[in-house]
């Protein structure tokens, strides 16, 4: 004979069961949606990938400094490009332009092409690229210094503006008037230089920028520990270490990862840097093959070489 209270029990138990079950399940989807609802990450695009910046969704300026021009300091302004359009890609070079004279714009002096080439960016819409222009002056000591060495004349002629001509094929002179007149060697030497194009990167991105300059001074160094020894690269690098390194022949050395761990600021901070090291003989405090250490990079200037402090483990 089964006893009634037993029974009870049983029911009451099963429907307990069912509603923890239930809520367990809700508690679950919800969960799962919340978790679909979470950002994700994407890859950055690559240029070729991207149509190339066209001079109708580009907006140009020149920058002109308050001073734009003294016999002993020359001239010094920045252009300024600035994407209206959709996402597109920059093939940058040595900006170049022609500085020219009278109505006609007849051209007095040209900057140069570059002759390295340089890795595409990316510009979204909003962002900006920028590169610098320089009509350097002819009347300092060490311009005359100069021709007297190497012989020669300049020549000059006065330019009164300077004609942009473009970031790529195709792309339709812009004109902007000069707020003085500005003498341009047209003989034997060249006083017009256009700089490089580069992207106006946002704080964040400048810092990534800053960290992979440092990264790549280490593996630098390491190939320099590979060829010519761990005494040679530390001179060159400025890297501070043991005498009993020394005695540690690399064969190869590659940076694979890092992260980073501490910031002062953009002239002094510490990464945690994995790298794959292989040695011949001992390799003493290291691993032969994957090694995690913190690298703290400093220099005094923006200007300056790194210099890194490496927990060698000694």
């Amino acid at each position: 004979m089964v006893n009634s209270l037993d029974v009870t029990t049983s029911k009451v138990w099963r429907r307990f069961m069912t509603g923890v079950l239930a809520f367990a399940l809700v508690i679950g989807l919800v969960l799962v949606l919340q978790g679909d609802r979470s950002p994700r990450t994407r890859s950055t695009p690559h240029p070729s990938t991207m149509p190339a910046c066209h001079p109708s969704q580009m907006s140009v300026s020149l920058v002109l400094p308050r001073a734009p021009y003294s016999p002993n300091r020359g001239f010094h302004a920045t252009v300024w490009y600035a994407n209206a359009g959709a996402t597109c890609y920059v093939s940058p070079d040595n900006l170049m332009y022609e500085a020219v004279s009278g109505p006609k714009h007849t051209v007095v002096g040209s900057s140069l092409s570059g002759t390295v080439a340089y890795q595409s960016f990316i510009l979204q819409h909003g962002q900006r690229a920028y590169a610098a222009i320089t009509i350097s002056s002819i009347t300092t000591p060490a311009f005359k210094q100069l021709v007297r060495t190497h012989g020669g004349s300049c020549t000059p002629k006065l330019a009164d503006a300077i004609v942009l001509l473009g970031l790529g094929a195709n792309w339709p002179p812009k004109y902007f008037a000069l707020p003085e007149k500005v003498p341009v060697c047209t003989t034997d030497y060249f006083n017009v230089a256009g700089n490089v194009i580069a992207k106006k990167l946002t704080p964040a991105e400048a810092d990534q920028a800053t960290i992979k300059a440092a990264v790549t001074s280490l593996q630098d160094f390491l190939n320099l520990w590979s060829a010519e020894g761990f005494a040679a690269a530390t001179t060159q690098f400025h890297v501070p270490s043991s005498r009993v390194m020394n005695a540690y022949k690399l064969q190869r050395g590659v940076v694979t990862s890092w992260r980073q761990v501490a910031w002062t600021s953009s002239n002094r901070f510490t990464l945690l840097v994995s790298i794959d090291l292989h040695f011949s003989g001992s390799s003493g405090p290291w691993n032969d093959g994957g090694n995690d250490r913190y690298v703290t990079f400093y220099r005094s200037s923006s200007s300056s070489a790194w210099r890194m402090s490496i927990n060698s483990g000694l």
